[in-house]
């Protein structure tokens, strides 16, 4: 509460606030765009999904161009507790992606903390609260339906930001 009011009315004494780390939109899927089909999620994963490279901004592609992603969050500063939001819509038709599983994973080094998310209204997923316990540029990582198998046309997928705390 107390990092709520320090955002709404600038109180002195307030630390600064982190975010995203900024850059050049994510352009990687360029017009590739790979319609899911839920029947392909098979009944466990093939392997493991190699991982993608951790991207700028709050805005992307997962790394199988079958989701588009941006997330957001609760103020984040050293040693608060935060809250990840994600919205997720069809890569191929823009059509926000329902009843997914989605687990986020925030890491530091060897610090790793990782949560399942909940669909609180269509297409937006919550996850959380990580204890963000030291400055940093941290990772979250998005999985998406992992229990599916690793195919082409699976609904399974993955992206990961960065995310600075100051």
């Amino acid at each position: 509460m107390g990092r709520i009011l320090c955002l709404v009315f600038a109180f002195s004494g307030c630390g600064p606030v982190g975010g995203a780390i900024l850059g050049p939109p994510d352009m990687h899927c360029g017009e590739l765009r790979v319609a899911v089909d839920p029947a392909a999620c098979g009944v466990s994963p093939a392997g493991a999904t190699a991982v993608g490279p951790v991207r700028d901004g709050q805005e992307s592609d997962d790394d199988g161009c079958k989701f588009h992603l941006l997330w957001t969050s609760t103020p984040i500063g050293k040693g608060e507790d935060v809250r990840f939001v994600l919205q997720m819509n069809a890569a191929s038709d823009g059509s926000l992606v329902l009843g997914a599983q989605v687990r986020a994973e925030v890491s530091l080094g060897e610090r790793i903390s990782s949560q399942q998310g909940a669909e609180f209204q269509p297409g937006n997923y919550s996850v959380g609260p990580f204890d963000m316990a030291a400055s940093g540029d941290w990772t979250i990582r998005f999985w998406i339906n992992e229990q599916c198998a690793d195919t082409v046309d699976s609904p399974r997928g993955q992206a990961a930001f960065w995310v600075r705390v100051p």
